[in-house]
Order: C-alpha cells, then structure tokens, then sequence
C-alpha cells in the first residue's frame, strides 16, 4: 500500500484517477508559489533599492546548481521514482519563501533563491516524467493538460502576488506563498506511485545510457527550444517587472494583472497544443513559437505606454512562451524510452537551467548600460536569429534521427 493510501484512504480508488487528480493539484499549487516568487522577488530587489544587474544576479542565484541537479534530479527519478523529488520541489520554495518574508539583507536573499534553485532543479523533470507516464503514448495531450492546469495556477499566483504585496506588503506575499508550498507538499505526500515498466535498478544502468542522452541530434534541438523557452521566462521575471515599474510607472496590482494575461495564454496554448502540433508538425511549431517570441518581446517597450495594446502583446508573448514550453518535454518524451524519461527530460532541461542562470545576469547589465528597453530590443533580436535557423536545424536533424531504443542504448 502507498503512502497515499495510508495517509487519505484511497484503496478503492483506481490509481490512475488518484494520480490524475493529485498531480493536477499539485501542479496548480506549484504553479502559483512559482508564478508568485517569479513576481516578488525582482519587484522587491527594487523596493529595497538594488539596481538591476544586483536584481537579476539575485534572480539568476536559484540556477546557481541547475546544470549539475538536472542531471542528478533525472537520475534520482529513474532510480526511485519521481514522488520524492516533488515532496522536496515543494519543500524547498517553502522555506526561502520564509527567508524572503523576513529578511532584506543581498547575501540571505541569493541564499535563499539558491535553495529556491534546488526545487526549479529537479521539479520539472520529476514532473514531466510523472505526467509523460501516465498514459504512454500519448505525451503530447498529457504535457499539454499539465501546463494548462499549471497556467491556470501561474494566472491566480500572478494576481495574487501583485494583490497582496501593493496592498498589503512584501512580507504578507511571500508567507503566503509559503503556506501554498504547504499544501502542495500535503498532497504530493498523498500521491499514488505509478508502475515502472523496465525500470533501471542501478545507478550504472541508468547513467550508462547518458552518452547517448547527450549526442542525440533530437534531444539537443530540444535543449535548444529549452535555452530559448528559458530565456522567454527568465526575461519576464526580471525585466519585464523591472520594465512595467520603472519606465512606464505600474503598481505591483497592475504588473501582476499583465502576468495574468501572460499566463491565461499559456492556458490555452495548454490544452490546444496536441492539436496543433497534429495539423502543422514541428518544424512549423517550432519556428511559430520563436519568431512570436521575438516579435512580441521587441513589441513589449512599444506598447508599454497603452494599456490595451500591451495587454495584447503580453497575451500574444505568453501564448508563444506557452507552445515552447510544452514542446521541449514532448521531444524529451518522443525520443525516449519509459525507463530513462528522468534522464531524457533532465538532458533537454539543461537548456532551461543555463538560460535560467545567465539571462537575468546578462540582460540586467545590458539594461544597466544601455536602459531597459534597448535590453529588450536585443533579446528580441536573439530569438529572432534562433528563429531564421529553423530550416538549417531540422536538416541537421533530419539527416541523423534515432528510434528512442537507438538513443537508450547508445547506438549510432
């Protein structure tokens, strides 16, 4: 009997139903202690006076060991399954969401975006691999519903991070967020173990497949989209405040209102992505959510002094956020088999991670030196060329695709 079982009396209950709903839960629910410390703490960087490049290097601290946990995050999940990993991705927000409530000091506040980091390290994989396998076969729709819940989560958390620190305070924001890692953590506490066909039961068996991991051409385009997905991200918790708040005057309410907007795409892009992807494939996707990327990131400082038009270009941004950040797991998921899922979703995730821990570093100096709007001008052209060198990507890929069994053995 899992500890599910133990804990809520489900033994009647089938267990993928129970998988469903918890897992759903408690995406929501990291979903919104996300999308509230993604909000407050470049917002409160700037309420205690630090300027930008110190903002983003204190948002850029919770990276700090991305690159090497991706690794060990997958690793651990294909050993033990992803249950544990989730319990400490929802510990360890908790408790530097408490450091941020009580402290102003640089040092303790990048400490605690650095234990934050632990969570943002290991949480995706365990999470993706969760939801790739309860229903085999078909990751696309299930990665999909996942991020629509997720966005729905990323949605309230924008709205009530923005509503509790400007009427309120900071304080109240980030001990609520806390209290949501709680319950969170409850309910992952709860969740039904899934079974793991051919699972890997040594730590030789599940790295020794790693070298292939690493050289497949597919899973590198999807570390790709990852490091551009990332970066998307990252520049929404760091500049883009920034930007709202110091050049075009809003309030942490009406910062968190436009997130919102952001997030209600990322919803839709959620539970229509299957679709899409069936009708123009993905070399088509791919380039879409791209060039969207850089369209509507330049477009953010142009409309920025109208309320309606920048609501459009947030919305329109997040949509195209939203179609990248399903499709990097679902090319992790395709060219992978069950029994090294962890390790292929922390592969690809390791774009995801270096964009995390060099965006917010790099942007917030390029907005220290030339201003935060020209900082925006040049990441719009960064997806840009990404975008230009679709053709060229899919060709390099096309000439060398592997069946996942290829890539779990190593096989050229």
């Amino acid at each position: 009997m899992d500890i599910g079982s133990k804990l809520w009396g489900f033994q009647g209950v089938r267990s993928e139903y129970r998988a469903a709903g918890m897992f759903y839960f408690t995406a929501v629910m990291y979903a919104i202690t996300f999308s509230m410390m993604t909000l407050l703490v470049p917002l409160y960087a700037l309420h205690l006076g630090f300027d930008f490049k110190t903002m983003g290097a204190i948002v850029s601290a919770q990276a700090i060991f991305q690159l090497g946990l991706r690794l060990f995050g997958g690793v651990l999940s294909d050993r033990f399954g992803e249950r544990p990993i989730l319990w400490v991705s929802f510990l360890s927000p908790l408790v530097g969401a408490i450091v941020f409530a009580y402290s102003a000091s640089i040092w303790t506040l990048v400490g605690a975006q650095v234990f934050i980091g632990i969570s943002r390290a290991v949480y995706w994989n365990a999470s993706q691999s969760y939801a790739s396998r309860m229903s085999e076969g078909n990751a696309g729709g299930i990665l999909g519903r996942f991020l629509g819940y997720g966005s729905a989560g990323l949605i309230i958390g924008s709205l009530l991070a923005g509503a509790v620190a400007a009427s309120v305070s900071f304080k109240a924001a980030f001990l609520v967020t806390g209290v949501l890692c709680a319950a969170g953590l409850l309910v992952s506490l709860a969740m039904p173990g899934l079974p793991r066909k051919g699972a890997l039961r040594t730590l030789k068996q599940i790295i020794e497949p790693l070298p292939g991991l690493l050289t497949s051409r597919m899973l590198l385009l999807g570390m790709l989209l990852a490091f551009m997905s990332s970066m998307s991200s990252a520049l929404l918790g760091s500049t883009f405040p920034a930007l709202l708040k110091e050049e075009f005057g809003y309030d942490e309410t009406a910062i968190g209102i436009y997130r919102a907007l952001y997030s209600s795409a990322l919803l839709i892009m959620g539970f229509a992505f299957a679709g899409m992807l069936k009708r123009y494939g993905q070399k088509a996707i791919f380039a879409l959510c791209i060039f969207g990327m850089a369209a509507f990131t330049m477009l953010t400082p142009l409309s920025g002094s109208f309320v309606v038009p920048l609501g459009i270009v947030t919305f329109i941004l997040g949509a195209a956020f939203g179609i990248s950040r399903i499709f990097y797991p679902v090319i992790a998921a395709e060219n992978s088999v069950p029994a090294q899922r962890g390790m292929a979703m922390s592969v690809v995730g390791l774009g995801w991670a270096l964009g995390m821990l060099v965006v917010p570093v790099v942007f917030g100096t390029i907005a220290d030196l030339i201003g935060l709007s020209e900082s925006t001008y040049v990441a719009g052209v960064v997806f840009l060329v990404v975008a230009l060198g679709t053709p060229l990507f899919y060709r390099w890929v096309g000439g060398a695709r592997k069946a996942p069994e290829e890539v779990a053995s190593g096989g050229d």
